[in-house]
């Protein structure tokens, strides 16, 4: 029997789940660096720039971002400390982001100014914001490769390799990091999320951080207790302050009860609560010293318990994860199966997971944030997970990701034929409903991009067929490759579609175009607590609205007053003082389920 007869012996043995991990590395070969660019630019290249803010996270993030910039030009910085729209505080954004974005743009708007004598067209904003977003995202990933890979480097994570034909450790490990970093951007519920304006990308970036100096905190204790320190403080001013008790506790309990992090305890602790405390003081000594009431209105809203809903996080985990906790069960039930307790390294990875889990699990987090708390964890156990994957999964996770995304892939193409066309019928009057007023003429860059990317899927799924050597990476590569080639397909042919499905570019043309007209000198009132509303106006228009909370109020300071939806629209009706003007419904809401009005004092 030769060498590769053995191989195929025995990853046929793996394969059929008789063996323990790592017998599919054996004949591992590195990751295609072209592969891995594709997706990473296909993914997070793709929706960022040209384009208004889209409903959700996406909406109140553009705006706390713009009325920052315009609080740094009036050298107000303390209005962006705690994120809110107006005075009124948005729920699950932290400020660090938005003081990190508002400076970087306010600094390239007065470089703008020097150079072409006017001011950087609003809509930069936005799209600077997404690239700083996305920029951060791309550092995570750097991160999360870096601490995988030390991970696997670790001689208690290398997979059994009893004939010694197997790859040397650098390329294992170099396998299993990429294989992380695909995974994270593989997952289903996250495409969209990585192009939103908020603090999910960088709190992504600093927790890969805190996990890269967990990873290598053994081997060089005093370094990473530097990097950890400061990737923990960074989570409790950036993101949320349960978000860094997470990693905090996780690293209470390798330290105390995991081999080899019990050797450095005592190294790596002491310093940590030192750093800790001198980053504390020096933040309180030059940001709240004078602003302490600032700074206890963001713990407290830090502290507060959201809503237990438990079922619907599981349920939301179920399809926003997937292929990686298929992938992440299967550890589980090999760790049961051949008694393998006392992996180090799975033993860490599941604590951290265990850990974050329980947070959002409880209504410790804002329903946003529950996304993407425990990415890290899973992304690296699925990692792992590939040693122990059988065939037949392997084979079921491909053949769904084929079957799924060129199925999408397919309907994409033919709702922009029926646009273009207008046949068939039905097809071409959905997309109006859904998207009024869409340009139906052929834009030759768009379809050329379009075309590019499906060839490639193309012959993504060619090569994939065609490769049949046993690589640990093997089954990813249509998941990654499948959800890139449709988001960028998505984003190339329909992008103005969902620009007019998911914005609010109507009701600015609404509001600019009232008659009479509403002008930057005119006094526009509406409801304080229409955080939405709020957030249309800031991140759409130039105006500065007034909050108010009772109609006697505004009759006397209101030259005009915006409401949305039927329940504000009937209180100003009630009153007498008020007259509607004007009505108008979003293009897409062919329901009339949100109306807009205007009203003028009577």
């Amino acid at each position: 029997m030769d060498k590769k007869d053995k191989l195929n012996r025995l990853v046929s043995l793996a394969g059929e789940g008789r063996q323990p991990s790592g017998l599919v590395a054996s004949s591992a070969e590195r990751v295609p660096k072209i592969f891995l660019l594709f997706i990473i630019i296909s993914i997070l290249g793709f929706g960022l720039i040209n384009r208004d803010p889209w409903r959700g996270p996406d909406l109140f993030g553009s705006a706390i971002i713009n009325l920052c910039i315009d609080a740094f030009s009036k050298h107000n910085h303390t209005a962006c400390i705690v994120p809110n729209i107006n005075g009124v505080i948005v729920n699950g954004e932290f400020p660090l982001f938005f003081l990190i974005a508002s400076s970087v743009i306010y600094w390239l708007d007065c470089f703008y100014q020097l150079l072409f004598q006017n001011n950087m067209p609003a809509t930069y904003f936005d799209d600077l914001s997404r690239i700083l977003q996305n920029l951060f995202v791309v550092s995570g990933l750097f991160f999360l490769f870096s601490g995988t890979k030390k991970l696997a480097l670790r001689r208690e994570s290398k997979p059994m390799d009893p004939l010694g034909i197997g790859p040397d450790a650098q390329i294992f490990s170099s396998n299993l990091a990429a294989c992380s970093v695909l995974l994270a951007l593989s997952c289903l519920g996250m495409v969209s999320r990585w192009h939103e304006v908020g603090s999910d990308g960088l709190s992504f970036f600093l927790q890969t951080v805190c996990f890269f100096a967990l990873c290598q905190s053994p081997e060089k204790p005093n370094e990473s207790a530097v990097v950890f320190s400061l990737g923990l403080f960074g989570l409790m001013a950036g993101t949320s302050l349960h978000i860094s008790m997470s990693y905090f506790i996780t690293c209470i309990f390798i330290f105390f009860h995991i081999y080899p992090w019990t050797l450095v305890r005592k190294t790596f602790l002491l310093q940590v609560i030192g750093y800790l405390i001198l980053l504390s003081l020096t933040t309180y000594l030059l940001a709240f010293s004078k602003h302490e009431q600032i700074l206890i209105e963001w713990i407290s809203g830090q502290l507060q318990i959201f809503e237990f809903r438990p079922l619907f996080i599981l349920k939301t985990w179920l399809w926003t994860w997937w292929p990686v906790w298929p992938i992440c069960l299967m550890i589980f039930i090999n760790v049961v199966k051949f008694k393998n307790f006392n992996q180090p390294h799975l033993k860490f990875l599941l604590t951290l997971f265990i850990v974050q889990s329980l947070f959002p699990l409880f209504g410790l987090l804002f329903e946003r944030g529950t996304i993407f708390v425990p990415l890290i964890p899973l992304a690296v156990m699925g990692a792992f997970g590939l040693l122990f994957l059988p065939k037949t999964l392997a084979n079921l996770i491909d053949w769904f990701a084929l079957t799924i995304f060129t199925f999408l892939i397919t309907i994409i193409w033919l709702y922009w034929i029926g646009l273009h066309t207008g046949i068939p019928a039905n097809i071409y009057q959905n997309i109006l409903k859904a998207a009024p007023g869409v340009v139906t003429d052929l834009n030759t860059n768009q379809f050329l991009v379009g075309v590019i990317v499906t060839c490639c899927w193309v012959y993504l799924i060619l090569w994939r067929l065609k490769f049949v050597e046993p690589n640990i990476w093997r089954p990813v590569v249509l998941s990654a490759g499948g959800l890139a080639a449709s988001w960028a397909l998505l984003i190339s042919l329909w992008g103005s579609a969902l620009n007019i499905n998911r914005g609010y570019h109507d009701i600015k043309l609404f509001i600019g175009n009232s008659k009479p007209s509403i002008g930057i000198s005119s006094t526009l009132c509406i409801f304080k607590n229409d955080l939405k509303l709020s957030a249309i106006i800031a991140s759409y228009t130039n105006l500065t609205p007034l909050g108010i909370s009772e109609l006697s109020y505004a009759s006397r300071t209101c030259q005009y007053f915006l409401t949305r939806g039927e329940q504000h629209q009937n209180a100003v009706s009630d009153d007498k003082n008020w007259k509607a003007i004007d009505i108008i419904f979003r293009k897409p809401d062919t329901r009339r389920r949100e109306p807009y009005t205007i009203f003028m004092k009577n």
